[in-house]
């Protein structure tokens, strides 16, 4: 699981899988909901990746100092070629987050992390510091998914005989409630939740063993058989569609 979870080709092959075949832009539905600041504020984006959402704070928070965390450093190097890195107030840290929490005395405006967080070795603990990171005011913004998340991929997969790590399941449905809700209902003076469907069409077979063999819950023992079982289902249907349930959290600090 972190071997694809970390590696800059994976994750940048999972994201344009889901990007070019996604009915709804998920980061513009995101980022309408998040309030601009012309302010110069400090952001720090946790498990930032290849940058996808750094290029929207970049964007948001024009006047923004923003730190960047990735445990990979080829995934922060991909950032620093990136067209917006020269002209924004970037800094980048190769660490996890654990580790990064463990030494941080700076205060932050804004902390920001998607898809990520689940990535934690001590989710419980870090969800306290990032607290104790943000300024007064503050906010902490969260998106990930939760729910029916992943439920067809998940189906087919399993009726091959593999079984998916519980671990990966309870990420990608039930950890945005158990952890994170849980916490910041309780710890944050104002919490607002918003969600969504998105729906994921594959249409053939090569582009879903693809994002599959990207994923962290790839095994190739069962390739063939899914293959088998992925032609006999694109006989009947023009697309694979799975769904994707997403939800952002803007938990402010008083």
């Amino acid at each position: 699981m972190k071997d694809k979870a970390i590696n800059s080709f994976s994750l940048k092959t999972r994201i344009e899988h889901n990007e070019k075949n996604q009915r709804i832009d998920i980061n513009k539905w995101a980022f309408k909901l998040i309030s601009k600041d012309i302010r110069p504020l400090n952001i720090l984006e946790l498990c930032c990746g290849t940058g996808r959402q750094s290029e929207y704070l970049i964007n948001h928070y024009i006047n923004s100092s923003i730190d960047l965390l990735d445990i990979s450093q080829e995934s922060l190097n991909h950032i620093k070629n990136s067209s917006y890195f020269q002209k924004s107030k970037i800094s980048t840290f190769n660490i996890d987050m654990d580790e990064f929490f463990l030494n941080n005395k700076k205060k932050y405006d804004i902390i920001f992390v998607s898809y990520g967080l689940y990535y934690s070795k001590n989710i419980d603990e870090v969800l306290k510091k990032i607290k104790n990171s943000i300024n007064q005011k503050g906010q902490f913004i969260v998106m990930g998914p939760h729910g029916n998340n992943n439920k067809e991929i998940f189906e087919i997969i399993e009726s091959t005989g593999l079984k998916i790590d519980k671990k990966i399941k309870f990420t990608c449905t039930d950890f945005m409630y158990d952890k994170v809700i849980n916490y910041l209902s309780r710890e944050y003076y104002k919490t607002r939740i918003f969600k969504i469907t998105n729906k994921i069409e594959w249409k053939n077979i090569n582009n879903f063993i693809s994002y599959w063999e990207n994923s962290t819950f790839y095994d190739e023992y069962y390739k063939k058989e899914l293959i088998n079982r992925l032609k006999t289902f694109f006989k009947t249907n023009k697309f694979f569609i799975n769904t994707k349930e997403v939800m952002l959290i803007i938990a402010e600090k008083n």
